[in-house]
């Protein structure tokens, strides 16, 4: 999406960092206070804190992408174990009640 939007580079670097983490920080919210948060990042792009801040994000994202890739993997080890049919699977990782304790944030 940044492609789209004229920004210097430490700017840019500090407006994708604070999107990801406000995607990573939590279930959904309400979309008007979410473009809000968007719109304002939370420091200057010139500061030191900020390089903190986009290093520390960005080390969250690959946490948080190798969780999920060990999430995955796990899941095709149980499916396998359990023999389940590509349909049986396609019901569990789709069943709405796991979704919404997945949004609830449990």
């Amino acid at each position: 999406m940044l492609h789209k939007i004229y920004l210097d580079e430490t700017a840019g670097r500090l407006a994708e960092a604070y999107w990801r983490w406000l995607l990573l920080s939590g279930p959904s919210r309400e979309a008007k206070q979410f473009a809000a948060d968007l719109r304002r990042p939370p420091a200057s792009a010139a500061t030191p804190a900020t390089s903190q801040f986009i290093e520390r994000v960005a080390a969250l994202a690959v946490e948080v992408d190798a969780i999920a890739a060990e999430e995955r993997a796990l899941n095709e080890i149980l499916y396998d174990l359990y023999r389940l049919t590509p349909d049986e699977r396609n019901l569990v990782e789709n069943d709405p009640s796991r979704r919404n304790v997945l949004l609830a944030g449990a």
